[in-house]
């Protein structure tokens, strides 16, 4: 009888428009148990490619790039995601490059009184 009851919610959760299978999801997650939890985690975990970290497949030039838009203090914050991001963010050259920019910016502000970002509408 549990196995029918479990395909004929599989079955009306398919049913849904996407926004009521959020809410179902939510209702459902927030009603579980932590071992019901972490079961949960550790499947999700599995699929592979389900959770990839994009940032640390990069090679480190597109990373470069990336990290050059990035403010000093996202950085700090951005390197406590993972031990990888850890790693990119605490690297000699992203530091570097960090601090090279934050001195630009440091100059800037000391020669014209304020900051570029003032200067953006």
């Amino acid at each position: 009888m549990v196995s029918n009851d479990v395909s004929n919610f599989v079955e009306v959760f398919h049913s849904l428009l996407p926004n009521e299978r959020l809410s179902v999801l939510e209702a459902v997650l927030s009603n579980l148990s932590n071992t019901e939890a972490n079961t949960i985690y550790r499947k999700l975990l599995s699929h592979p490619g389900r959770f990839r970290d994009l940032l640390g497949s990069l090679p480190s030039e597109i990373v470069d790039m990336v990290v050059e838009y990035l403010d000093p203090l996202d950085i700090v914050r951005l390197e406590h995601v993972s031990r990888r991001w850890m790693d990119i963010f605490r690297s000699d050259r992203v530091c570097f490059n960090s601090l090279k920019r934050l001195e630009g910016s440091l100059q800037y502000q000391y020669k014209y009184g304020h900051s570029e970002l003032d200067d953006i509408p």
